[in-house]
Parts: structure tokens; sequence; C-alpha cells
């Protein structure tokens, strides 16, 4: 029973994200960005994961506000490109509050340039 008790209390005042299985992938003067290797699929040379940005202030797009965003992306491991398949807003921090803004369906390929959170993204998405 101390055990369980013990077990209750540590988790209570544990930050959540010490469970998730979110890893920084990058820092910008405005937003801090993170990855879940744990969602990566691959198939052939292309590669998918969740990324969660969070930032330092309300950030404003398409009439929508939020401080931060998850996306699931796609990376083309043979070609320096990549492209957001789904998009969601929140009005709190890591992905908290409210839902504010949803984009479903492949956007347009981006490419990746050196030194970019995207390259960090696919780096780690494509394994290298």
């Amino acid at each position: 029973m101390r055990i369980v008790v013990l077990a209750m209390a540590v988790l209570a005042i544990a930050p959540i994200d010490a469970f998730a299985a979110w890893r920084r992938t990058a820092e910008s003067t405005n937003a801090v960005s993170y990855s879940d290797p744990s969602t990566i699929v691959r198939s052939g040379s292309m590669s998918r994961m969740w990324n969660m940005t969070d930032y330092n202030e309300q950030q404003s797009w398409s009439g929508y506000t939020f401080l931060s965003s998850k996306a699931e992306a796609e990376y083309d491991c043979a070609q320096p490109r990549w492209r957001i398949i789904v998009e969601y807003g929140f009005s709190g921090h890591k992905g908290t509050g409210t839902k504010t803004y949803h984009v479903q369906g492949p956007r347009p390929w981006q490419s990746v340039s050196g030194g970019s959170i995207a390259e960090s993204r696919r780096d780690l998405a494509c394994g290298r």
C-alpha cells in the first residue's frame, strides 16, 4: 500500500512532459520545436512524424491565434523536401488549451535548407 501511495505522490508532482515522448529538436528566438520519434512511420524513401512547436508569444495565422501547434509532417529522405499532412493550433503552450484551427490535407512540398528546424526534423525522421 505504501508503494502505491508513494507512486501516486510522485506522479502528482512530476511534470506531465516528463512522461511524454516529445524530444526537443530545435530552438529559435521565438519558439521551441519538439518531435515525437515514437510516431515515425517509414515507407520507402518517405517518412512521417508528429512535431510540435511551442511559441514564446501568441501567433496569428488566417484569423486564428495560438501559442502552440502540432503537425504530422512527411519527409522525403531521398530529396531535401518536406510537407505538412495535418496541423492543429492550440490556445495554450505545448498543445494544451482549446484547438484554434485544424488544417487537413497535404500542403505543397517545401525545400529543406541547411541548419533549419525542418532539417533537424527530417534528420530525425529519416534516421540520420
